[in-house]
């Protein structure tokens, strides 16, 4: 599960940037 957190976060900020 913490990998898919690390996951949607990175993907989150990529898409706020």
């Amino acid at each position: 599960m913490k990998d898919l957190y690390k996951y949607l976060t990175i993907l989150y900020d990529k898409y706020i940037y």
